[in-house]
């Protein structure tokens, strides 16, 4: 499982839907398209029993709003990644696996404030790529389209 739902997940999110998007909007919104859509896709597994994110969840309902705006961030980081890496799946892939494994790995003995720090430190470092480098979102990928 730990393989499997990130390759499915990103073929799905940035190899169909982001290379769509794309081609309408510029990489910063598709990626914040994707981020809400991928938010939303994960918010059931807070109310499945045995679940790790119904486990955080049951610990701090602050986890069912953070996540979203963590899956947000994520997805710009992704983006910028994706288009830097010539459209490789397989690195995303990996980063998404990696994610998957650090979160259920370390989640035992990792308070809840842990957490919400990796989730704001997610956030601001996506809001840190777009502000450090906006004509990177602008030009990328042959856009002309402003953010």
């Amino acid at each position: 499982m730990l393989l499997f739902a990130p390759i499915g997940e990103e073929f799905g999110w940035r190899g169909f839907m982001l290379e769509r998007l794309q081609k309408k909007w510029s990489p910063l919104k598709a990626g914040i398209i994707i981020g809400l859509v991928w938010g939303l896709w994960h918010l059931p597994f807070f109310f499945i029993p045995g679940k790790v994110l119904n486990d955080y969840y049951n610990l701090s309902k602050m986890s069912l709003v953070l996540f979203p705006v963590y899956a947000v961030g994520l997805s710009v980081i992704y983006t910028w990644i994706y288009n830097g890496a010539r459209s490789s799946i397989f690195i995303l892939i990996l980063l998404h696996a990696f994610n998957n494994w650090s979160f259920e790995t370390f989640y035992p003995v990792t308070t809840i404030s842990g957490f919400h720090i990796t989730y704001i430190l997610i956030i601001f470092f996506a809001i840190w790529l777009v502000l450090k480098k906006p004509g990177y979102w602008i030009l990328l990928r042959g856009n002309n389209i402003k953010i």
